[in-house]
């Protein structure tokens, strides 16, 4: 049966796009909104009107109006939790649940969507501890890739250290004295600056300045 979904994301990322095209492959009539805050508002409104079923990028403020939306118009809601929407922890400042004024977004929302799609088992277990969704409603289906083009490089040692890695964009962390930390550069290819607790960690940094952070535990 053909749908009429309303896809909406904060940004048009590679995985956000390629639902799209699953979606329109599979015969389905797809409009996109890019939600940009507060004047998007009626964009959500007229799309849910139009459309069977909502379908959001994470569970935040976008995610908020649709799910409300989809409830009010009587129309099916589907969010995908997608990390810092689920997630709580305090000791590094990171997840929506970390704050009290952040967290009644993704509580609404995933108390109320008719379906939530978590990206890891982890995923699954902060969205139905933090946000108390109904582990009924919840699937997991983890990100898909590209077996032909990641494969494992065999004649690679190994070494006793976890490497995680995180985009930057305006942020205030707070660094474990656990590791060691660093922000690789997206404007300098190659460029590696070691922040550890200096203040330039501590500074912000402009979505223009942005990076990834990579933290190693030794």
């Amino acid at each position: 049966m053909s749908l009429k979904i309303l896809l909406v994301a904060q940004r048009l990322d590679s995985w956000v796009e390629k639902d799209l095209e699953i979606l329109q492959s599979a015969g389905h009539e797809v409009r996109v909104v890019q939600a940009r805050g507060l004047r998007d508002v009626i964009a959500f409104l007229r799309g849910t009107l139009w459309a069977d079923l909502t379908f959001s990028w994470f569970g935040k403020l976008h995610a908020f109006f649709t799910v409300f939306f989809s409830k009010l118009l009587g129309k099916k809601s589907l969010v995908v939790a997608g990390g810092d929407d689920v997630a709580c922890e305090p000791e590094i400042n990171y997840g929506m649940f970390t704050s009290w004024w952040k967290k009644w977004c993704p509580i609404f929302v995933f108390h109320y969507a008719d379906f939530i799609l978590s990206v890891s088992a982890v995923n699954q277990l902060e969205t139905i501890k933090n946000a108390k969704a109904d582990p009924s409603k919840t699937k997991l289906l983890y990100h898909g890739f590209n077996e032909q083009e990641w494969q494992p490089l065999n004649d690679v040692g190994k070494e006793r250290l976890v490497l995680t890695v995180a985009r930057v964009t305006l942020f205030s962390f707070r660094v474990p004295d656990t590791c060691q930390t660093y922000l690789l550069s997206w404007l300098v290819p190659g460029r590696t600056i070691p922040l550890n607790n200096s203040r330039l960690f501590r500074q912000p940094i402009s979505p223009l300045q942005g990076g990834f952070m990579a933290r190693i535990y030794n």
